[in-house]
């Protein structure tokens, strides 16, 4: 494990950066990906990488991963109930019934779509 936090954060980022945020690269896919962007500096980094620090990334993954699927599930919930073209988001989500309408409002707000104002 990397000692100081400062240096831990750095090996962190050049590891995911190497993964490309994906958990689930194959080390080819993840070769591919990283060669783009890796400086000799992250590489350096890569290497003082010890378990410790690759349990934390794995750990760190998972949890984007959890993250972008739950905003997915939310994303394609928000779709079905607004799919057709009858005006703008606004109006398709103004026009669904009560139980629809407090459910898409709060996908919005899931998503971040829509945030709260000051006032409320």
């Amino acid at each position: 494990m990397v000692g100081a936090y400062q240096l831990r954060a750095e090996v962190l980022r050049a590891l995911h950066k190497v993964t490309g945020g994906v958990p689930t690269l194959s080390t080819d896919e993840a070769i591919a990906v990283a060669s783009r962007w890796l400086t000799r500096r992250d590489v350096r980094f890569m290497h003082a990488a010890g378990e410790e620090d690759l349990e934390l990334l794995n750990a760190c993954l998972s949890v984007e991963e959890a993250f972008r699927r739950d905003q997915f599930a939310t994303l394609e919930r928000l779709l079905a109930y607004c799919q057709f073209d009858d005006g703008t988001l606004d109006e398709r989500v103004t026009g669904l019934p009560d139980r629809a309408f407090a459910r898409a409002v709060s996908d919005l707000y899931k998503l971040g779509w829509v945030t709260p104002t000051e006032e409320e």
